[in-house]
Parts: C-alpha cells; sequence; structure tokens
C-alpha cells in the first residue's frame, strides 16, 4: 500500500529536519541511511507483526520524508508511506491511522506537543474491532450449537465455526469501512478558529447575500 500527504509548517528547513527526526524517532521508527539532505528515511514493524495484527502502524513499513524550502519562514513536508500489507484487505480506517499520523506530525511541527496516535485513532478503531470480536463470538456460538444439535463431528463443526466466523469479521471490518468512508465525505461545517480567521474583505455583503 501507497499513501502520501503533504503539509506546510512554519519554519526553516533545519528546524523542520530536527522536529520530524525527532517525532518519529519517538513513535516507533528508526531512522535508515539514504535520506540525502532534504530528506529521511524511516523503518517501522515487522513481518511476524503484519501476521498476528491488525493495526497498519504496527506492519512492514517504510516511510520517506521529504523536505521542500519554499520560503525562509515556511517549509514543506511531504511523506510518503509504503506500507507491506500482505493479506490484509486495506480500508477507510487504515488510511485514517496513516492521514491521523501525518496530522500528529505537523502539530508537533507546529506547538512541540506529542500526542499518542493509537490513543487518537481509539475513537475509530474501537467500536469496530468491538463489533467484528462480538460478532465473530456470536458466529462461533451459533454455528457450534447447531453442531451439537446436529449431533455432527466435532472437529467439523469448529472448522465450520471458525471459518464462518472468520468470514463474518470480514463482513464486519468491510461495513464499517464503508460507513466511515461515507462519513468522510459527508458535507462538514467549519471549524469555530477556522471560521474567525476568514477576513471581513472575503465574507459576502449585504448585496452578495440577498
Amino acid at each position: 500500500m501507497n499513501a502520501e500527504y503533504v503539509f506546510r509548517t512554519p519554519g526553516p528547513m533545519a528546524s523542520a529536519l530536527e522536529g520530524v527526526s525527532l517525532f518519529f524517532a519517538g513513535s516507533g521508527y528508526e531512522q535508515a541511511d539514504g535520506g540525502g539532505p532534504n530528506a529521511l528515511t524511516f523503518l517501522r514493524g515487522s513481518r511476524w507483526q503484519r501476521v498476528l495484527s491488525l493495526r497498519i502502524e504496527e506492519w512492514p513499513t517504510t516511510l520517506r520524508v521529504l523536505l521542500l524550502d519554499i520560503s525562509e519562514e515556511e517549509t514543506g513536508v511531504l511523506l510518503r508511506y509504503n506500507v507491506q500489507t500482505g493479506l490484509h484487505l486495506i480500508g477507510a480506517l487504515d488510511k485514517a491511522a496513516l492521514e491521523a499520523e501525518t496530522a500528529l506530525l505537523e502539530d508537533y511541527l507546529l506547538t512541540g506537543r506529542r500526542r499518542s496516535l493509537a490513543e487518537e485513532i481509539a475513537p475509530l478503531r474501537r467500536p469496530v474491532l468491538i463489533a467484528t470480536v462480538l460478532n465473530m463470538i456470536i458466529a462461533v456460538a451459533v454455528v457450534t450449537w447447531i453442531g451439537v444439535m446436529g449431533d455432527f463431528s466435532l472437529p467439523w463443526v469448529a472448522v465450520a465455526a471458525c471459518g464462518v466466523a472468520f468470514l463474518d469479521g470480514v463482513v464486519i471490518m468491510a461495513f464499517a469501512d464503508l460507513v466511515l468512508e461515507g462519513a468522510q465525505q459527508a458535507p462538514r461545517l467549519r471549524d469555530p478558529g477556522d471560521v474567525s480567521r476568514v477576513s471581513a474583505d472575503q465574507r459576502p455583503g449585504p448585496s452578495e447575500s440577498a
């Protein structure tokens, strides 16, 4: 999976370079060689976690950060993710996690405040995982009850229960991704802080709003 995000941050390139390095060093990444004068390369995750974990931030990831010299007072930051997803189905929740990490970097460069990605993405991730686990447990219970009542062989009942639970989990996660993707595309009100920064000459006058 490849993903790319870009934003601007106040300050010279040297300051942004140091901030990016400090942020990812404290976020589970290891810095790799060969980044270049205006670029940094980071590595994270492992092959075992790609099998055992459902969290995209624990899978093998190569992150390349490019810094763009816009002016003496502003620097552009470009993040290019390359995530080895294996057999995982990638959805809106996984993309939201990477986008959230980019937003946390932007906030860190602006304020110096470090926030946990796991905590910030939990309100999105926790309901999906809870719903998935509950449905899988219910599926196992129902299939097992049917198998026992029908006097089927227990090994085959176990195989059937695991298969149904897996498919049920995939369906629930896919449904949650569709809901999340639809919610992200729905129109939203501006943040009050953004609205307050709109200058008076940009707002429509009485004749324009009539």
